[in-house]
């Protein structure tokens, strides 16, 4: 397959012997025989990544400059050289030491994956543990060094505490990782927050260990076993685990005391039993949060039927299929009491309380909505730029983040700079933001320019 591929791509950047719209039927073909491939199979995958999105792109741009398309995929292209499909990318069970990713979102969540760093491999000698924060080296790619790591690991360990349970990073990260290694073993460990509070978020599909000492124990036995035949014998084990505990113990109780107890409010909420709803009605609620009055209109005229929320036309077609799907939601919305009817009329609706927090939960949920201010900044100015470039340069004199000639670290202080680099990776962990040729320069994606637009249209 990588010899047809070589083929394609050798006929894609000889311009002299096709035509425009030759080229870009073979830039379609080549497009399909790249995405057969598994970027894993490639030592450098993260340039085969990149050559994948470019071809995908110029194969379904409707015009496009010939000639910086084939110096983009010329550039590109040496990573087919890398391609073995047959060496081993990941840490198998029989090596002598296996590595387990702890993540963490938010202060106490590190605190904990820090000291569990240290305090795995006191317990369990064989595993070697894995910090983003502490582990990656300086000066390295923060996203594709991440994205190395998730390809070589088997275990997962996250850590939730009550501050962080409803963190967008934290989900985005299992199920990044979830996605990459059907056999891996992922598991939230819940500090101060009880499982019921995560029965409605992505990680209530995967086991959780409570920060017992009995639920902490089948934790480490997991990991054990995960060791195969360099595992420790388990009474030996458990032994070396009672006289590590009390230290952990100690962290545990420090972490607790200082956040406070769980959120009752943010559990509660998660306990109640709330009724599904269809993506029509979820964007129709979401609509009127934002919307000052908290109003949904639903006006028939001549010209059809009039779905609005802050003067935008959430139905903007009037074929007879969109037009039911939109009166179904705002049915469906009025049906569970998220919505009421203010004249009886069936014309226009308020926002009720209990609409307000589902539409609050729901935006809690869900990553783009959920962006921090600093990330819908840059994406505000960046989909606004005549490029949609964004330049992120570290450097000893401070790191510099721009876009659209506006810059946006402004200052030294550590916090502010932080919060900003947080909001880049973030937009380009979701894929708002796109590598490009250039190793300080992202691009905004398709799916940046579409968020953008839901955001701020």
């Amino acid at each position: 397959m990588i010899d047809h591929v070589k083929a394609l791509l050798a006929e894609v950047l000889d311009s002299r012997i096709v035509g425009k719209g030759q080229l870009q039927q073979l830039l379609v073909q080549l497009n399909h025989e790249l995405n057969k491939l598994d970027a894993k199979d490639f030592t450098d995958h993260s340039t085969f990544f990149r050559l994948r999105a470019r071809v995908g792109h110029y194969a379904s741009a409707s015009t496009f400059a010939v000639h910086e398309m084939i110096r983009e995929v010329r550039e590109l292209a040496a990573s087919l050289d890398t391609y073995k499909p047959n060496e081993p990318k990941i840490v198998h069970h029989g090596d002598k030491t296996m590595k387990v990713i702890l993540t963490w979102s938010k202060p106490f969540s590190k605190q904990l994956a820090l000291f569990l760093r240290d305090w795995l491999p006191e317990v369990l000698p064989g595993v070697k543990t894995w910090v983003s924060s502490e582990d990656i080296q300086k000066g390295k790619k923060w996203f594709p060094e991440l994205m190395k790591q998730f390809e070589q690991t088997w275990f997962l360990i996250t850590c939730i505490t009550t501050e962080n349970v409803s963190s967008p990073w934290v989900y985005y990260e299992v199920g990044l990782i979830a996605s990459k290694q059907d056999e891996g073993t992922i598991c939230p460990y819940l500090v101060g927050v009880q499982p019921s509070a995560i029965s409605a978020t992505p990680i209530s599909q995967f086991q959780c260990t409570e920060a017992t000492k009995d639920e902490t124990w089948k934790l480490i036995l997991s990991i054990n076993t995960e060791l195969k035949d360099n595992g420790h014998n388990d009474q030996l084990l458990e032994v070396n685990f009672k006289n590590h505990w009390p230290k952990l113990k100690t962290k545990l109780e420090k972490i607790i005391s200082e956040m406070g107890s769980a959120d009752e409010e943010v559990a509660e909420v998660h306990q109640q039993v709330e009724p599904e709803l269809k993506e029509p009605a979820k964007k129709l609620l979401l609509a009127a949060l934002k919307d000052k009055h908290g109003k949904i209109m639903c006006i028939g005229t001549m010209q059809g039927v009039h779905i609005q929320v802050g003067g935008i036309q959430m139905c903007p077609s009037q074929e007879p299929r969109e037009v039911a799907k939109w009166k179904g939601a705002v049915s469906e919305l009025h049906r569970f009491g998220y919505i009421e009817d203010r004249a009886g009329k069936g014309e226009v609706f308020s926002v009720t309380d209990s609409g307000f927090v589902r539409a609050e939960r729901l935006q809690a949920d869900d990553p783009i909505q959920s962006l921090p201010a600093e990330a819908k900044k840059i994406l505000e100015v960046a989909s606004k730029s005549q490029d949609g470039y964004v330049h992120f340069i570290p450097n000893d004199a401070g790191p510099q983040l721009m876009s659209g000639g506006v810059q946006f670290i402004t200052d030294s202080d550590p916090k502010n700079r932080a919060n900003w680099i947080h909001a880049y990776e973030l937009l380009v962990g979701l894929g708002l933001l796109e590598a490009t040729t250039y190793d300080s320069i992202v691009q905004m994606s398709k799916k940046g320019y579409e968020v953008a637009k839901e955001l701020f249209s």
